[in-house]
């Protein structure tokens, strides 16, 4: 997680007072939209807790091939039959050796459109099937503070209703 955040440009870290704070203490804390550990890995849970979060966010993977790697997106997660992600979109391989790669409009999301091939991939680097078969754990951080996170729980529940 350190070598994340502190290769991760300003905009994955929101200030609690004012966007022009950049001091460390007037950061704020990611919130964990998704893991594994507590919702099981499931393409549905995963559209369910991730999806309609409007700001940057941080997804680690973990492998069945032993790799881990994270994506960084400054673009929310959607179903799409093209590429996404803004400029400050980035691949990072930590294990088994360190890369990174910074690359706007490098994801691709298709989870449920008959229209376009499923999967979520970036580039070439990364590529996992419509049924998460590939991956053994995953995180999901969203970055942009809790008044993102109430405002996806309010369009969630307004979708809902």
């Amino acid at each position: 997680m350190w070598f994340l955040q502190s290769c991760l440009p300003n905009i994955y870290f929101p200030s609690k007072n004012s966007p022009a704070s950049t001091t460390a203490s007037e950061k704020s804390h990611w919130s964990p939209l998704y893991t594994s550990l507590q919702h099981g890995i499931s393409t549905n849970r995963f559209e369910t807790l991730v999806f309609d979060y409007r700001g940057p966010t941080v997804t680690i993977l973990r492998l069945r091939d032993d790799r881990v790697v994270a994506i960084a997106t400054d673009h929310e997660w959607r179903h799409s039959g093209t590429r996404f992600g803004g400029p400050f979109t980035s691949f990072f391989e930590i294990l088994p050796k360190i890369s990174r790669i910074d690359e706007p409009n490098s994801i691709y999301c298709n989870l449920k459109l008959r229209s376009s091939a499923y999967g979520l991939n970036f580039k070439q680097e990364l590529k996992i099937d419509k049924d998460f078969d590939e991956v053994h754990d995953i995180e999901v951080w969203g970055c942009a503070g809790a008044e993102t996170l109430s405002e996806q729980q309010k369009l969630k529940n307004w979708q809902k209703q």
